[in-house]
């Protein structure tokens, strides 16, 4: 049509149409091959290719014939003897596929399953390797864990750390016994508040000591004298506050809080206890040093170091080994059902009963 010796009598308008026409089939044309490869898919692939140039050509034909066939009759007459050809070709083609392939294309279907039963297999296999080396990577790291705890263990049993841990005892039980003697500073805290409004003075007394003693009194007590004076003098004017009734506090409150301060003035267990607490973290003091001279102290914390990243590992890789053995379950789940499947196929086309055996190599 494009090459026809009537195409010098077309006008611009209908040159251009044509010339359109031709372009746009050409190109659909030009997209259609006969594969090298029969097989159900390409030979469809090719029937749709077919029947999208036909509708094509019927389509444009339509908007572009009446531009141009008064002067390209012949032509056109030729186009539409070969569009039929094509359509009978794809006719004969798609009733082939419908009436003769249909046993091929199920097998060509079982056959497109095959790669995924293949690559199941492949993940299963993978995933059992990599599970197992991480169940053998965690039982290594676990017994190191444990050649690590043994190794604490003993380092714990030594005499020096024993003794340590036996003045760490006495020192604790000693501050609850502290403790147990300062119930005045509920009290206590409300003369720092009204210090702190003005409403009360003290003598001799800044307000940050008060506030010190409230923070950490055992510090505070240990930096006394050993009369505690500096104790003695707060507490005599915490108790001329109480008596005077200038905190505020329930008449119980106050006369038990009174009668703490005097046990306290006038008996010597809390000095007896300050002193004995300082003896006791001189006596650690001394006992630190004499263990970090031996090297000890250093060899328990280069344990619990390996310990703490050992543990870390260790948890870690239970993680990965879960996950992993998680995954190997699944792929077990799916192969399952993927081979189910394949072989009601198989034996829907085989009118019996097959057996599909996968062999996996570990």
């Amino acid at each position: 049509m494009v090459e026809s010796d009537h195409r010098e009598n077309l006008n611009p308008k209908a040159l251009k149409s044509l010339e359109y026409f031709s372009d746009r089939i050409r190109k659909e044309i030009e997209v259609i091959s006969v594969p090298d490869e029969i097989t159900y898919e390409n030979l469809s692939n090719l029937l749709k290719a077919m029947k999208k140039l036909f509708e094509q050509i019927n389509d444009l034909s339509r908007k572009s014939f009446p531009k141009f066939q008064r002067d390209l009759q012949s032509e056109i007459k030729e186009l539409h003897y070969f569009v039929r050809k094509l359509g009978q070709k794809g006719g004969a083609l798609d009733k082939f596929l419908r009436d003769k392939y249909k046993d091929v294309r199920e097998a060509e279907n079982l056959l497109n399953k095959l790669p995924k039963l293949v690559s199941l297999k492949s993940n299963i296999e993978n995933a059992k390797v990599s599970s197992d080396n991480l169940e053998k990577e965690t039982e290594e790291v676990s017994e190191q864990l444990e050649n690590l705890k043994e190794e604490l263990y003993k380092l714990e049993a030594d005499p020096l750390f024993k003794e340590q841990s036996d003045l760490n005892n006495q020192i604790f039980q000693l501050k609850i016994d502290i403790n147990d003697h300062l119930k005045f500073k509920k009290a206590l805290k409300k003369l720092s508040v009204e210090v702190e409004r003005g409403n009360i003075k003290l003598r001799n007394i800044a307000l940050n000591d008060v506030k010190s003693f409230l923070k950490n009194p055992i510090v505070k007590l240990c930096e006394d004298t050993k009369d505690l004076r500096n104790l003695s003098n707060l507490l005599v004017q915490l108790r001329l506050s109480l008596e005077s009734n200038d905190l505020s506090l329930k008449s119980a409150t106050r006369d038990t809080t009174i009668e703490q301060i005097n046990d306290i003035l006038t008996g010597d267990k809390l000095k007896e206890d300050i002193e004995e607490y300082k003896e006791l973290q001189q006596n650690l003091k001394v006992l630190k040093k004499k263990i970090n001279d031996s090297g000890l102290s250093k060899k328990l914390q280069k344990v619990k170091d390996k310990i703490s990243t050992i543990s870390t590992k260790k948890e870690h890789l239970e993680n990965d080994y879960k996950k992993k053995n998680d995954d190997y379950l699944a792929y077990l789940r799916k192969l399952k059902e993927e081979r189910e499947s394949f072989t009601k196929l198989i034996e829907s086309i085989l009118n019996e009963k097959v057996k599909i055996q996968i062999t996996f190599t570990f």
